[in-house]
């Protein structure tokens, strides 16, 4: 895969639960509500 977006109530606890099942974290950003129209262009 290369991106996924996923809205998840807790992120350190679903970042633990894709670790556990052998997914890697590369990166983790932040978006403003003022850039979501930026994405997916």
């Amino acid at each position: 895969m290369d991106n996924v977006g996923i809205v998840v109530e807790s992120l350190d606890e679903s970042i633990a639960f894709f670790e556990e099942i052998g997914s890697k974290l590369e990166g983790q950003a932040t978006i403003d509500k003022n850039n979501l129209h930026h994405i997916g262009t």
